[in-house]
């Protein structure tokens, strides 16, 4: 009966032993599936960074491309402004320049107008005095063929 009970009990201890070996054997099985899977995503994550430092490299190029811009930007931008500053200061000036030109002409336009005024009074007054020239050559036009016609 001993044996039996022993033979019972080495059965027991043998299935168990298989049931640890078939569990080792899927603990294995998965363990090498996360292990591939260990190893894919250590090659995707391999790809990525090598995807990422391209990429980094290419975005701080283009930054340090548009720095350069920048400053080229900045120094035009300068030089436009100082241009500005410069259109504005003759500008200014001009319009000082201008302003007192326009002073003389009006001056002068109004002297103009002032002898254009005199010398129309006085062309009036001539006007009438050749009227009255005229008048007078007239009448003695008249008196002259009178007294011609008289005496002849």
């Amino acid at each position: 009966m001993q044996k039996e009970h022993f033979e019972i009990l080495l059965e027991h201890i043998d299935s168990n032993v298989e049931l640890i070996l078939e569990g080792h054997a899927v603990l294995n099985k998965r363990i090498d599936n996360l292990a591939g899977e260990v190893r894919d995503l250590r090659s995707d994550f391999e790809f990525l960074k090598k995807e990422n430092a391209i990429a980094h490299k290419n975005i701080f190029k283009e930054l340090k491309e548009n720095r350069k811009e920048h400053k080229i930007f900045q120094q035009e931008l300068k030089e436009l402004r100082q241009e500005t500053k410069d259109i504005r200061k003759e500008l200014a000036e001009f319009r000082r320049e201008n302003d007192a030109t326009h002073a003389v002409f009006m001056e002068k336009f109004n002297a103009n107008d002032a002898a254009h005024a005199a010398n129309a009074a006085v062309h009036a007054v001539f006007e009438k005095k050749l009227d009255a020239y005229t008048q007078d050559v007239s009448d003695l036009k008249a008196r002259v063929t009178r007294l011609e016609t008289t005496y002849h």
